[in-house]
């Protein structure tokens, strides 16, 4: 089995806890941490990069990691004479941050990776992805859905473990159809990955939908706080609000009605609703 399907094989389990992990305590920044002296295997060393704050928080999975990462390693026949271990990082959902964290990592002279897990959030995933393949590193994210990321011509050596955003539209098409509605109400950040999900909902959906959006601005981050203090955040008479956003605008969006239908995009984290 080659590095690259250990790889894969590990971002598997990264989807999986991801969405079944529901605390989480302290991790060390190098797992496994306690190696015996008898264990003579060669480390090979992946960096994790997470998100410990920032829009989207993605550290909840890091127990299904460390099981992966013990499976891999009790098993004789993958990877014989080499022990898999992973360096944490935190990209804090930033361009800036996770480049840094990804080059620090690869320029490390104690331990060179050879492969990359992550990011969760497109503001770090779409950046180092560019740059990854440059360096030979095969990178997979489990919770990145960009539409962008499936350009196979841009991002040769990025692999992602979930079906993008773009295919939501159909899904709305679907519900639209079924229950007779017929008016929609969307409040967007203006990225990417909601932007394109806006832009396919409209071109699906059923005629005689009237559709309505408010996009929040990411470089003017009061901008939602500004719509709520004077009351226009929700100036619709729509009862499906859709929400295009990552988790900490949703909250404050959230708080300010009492009733509404919502789609979330996304994947916020276990019990957002109780922050």
């Amino acid at each position: 089995m080659s590095l690259s399907d250990v790889v894969t094989f590990l971002a598997i389990f990264v989807f999986f806890s991801g969405h079944a992990s529901k605390q989480v305590g302290d991790f060390d920044s190098i797992y496994p941490s306690n190696v015996s002296l008898s264990d003579t295997r060669s480390p090979l060393t992946i960096a994790l990069m997470m998100s410990f704050s920032g829009d989207y928080v993605t550290y909840n999975s890091l127990s299904g990691i460390q099981i992966a990462l013990d499976l891999i390693n009790e098993n004789s026949s993958l990877l014989p004479g080499y022990r898999l271990q992973y360096k944490l990082t935190d990209s804090q959902c930033n361009e800036t941050t996770a480049l840094t964290m990804l080059f620090d990592a690869y320029l490390s002279p104690r331990l060179p990776i050879v492969g990359l897990v992550g990011s969760g959030c497109e503001a770090a995933t779409i950046p180092t992805a560019k740059i990854s393949q440059f360096y030979g590193l095969t990178q997979v994210s489990s919770d990145s859905s960009t539409p962008e990321l499936e350009d196979r011509n841009a991002y040769k050596m990025f692999f992602q473990m979930l079906p993008n955003e773009a295919l939501l539209p159909s899904v709305f098409k679907v519900l639209f159809n079924k229950f007779g509605w017929k008016k929609l109400y969307t409040i967007a950040e203006d990225s990417k990955l909601f932007t394109a999900v806006m832009d396919g909902t409209k071109k699906v959906l059923p005629p005689g939908i009237t559709s309505s959006v408010y996009s929040t601005i990411q470089s003017s981050p009061n901008s939602l706080d500004s719509l709520i203090s004077q009351g226009m955040l929700f100036n619709t008479d729509s009862r499906i609000i859709e929400l295009a956003m990552y988790q900490p605008d949703a909250l404050k969006a959230v708080c300010q009605v009492k009733w509404f239908c919502i789609q979330i995009i996304s994947h916020w984290s276990s019990h957002w609703y109780q922050k």
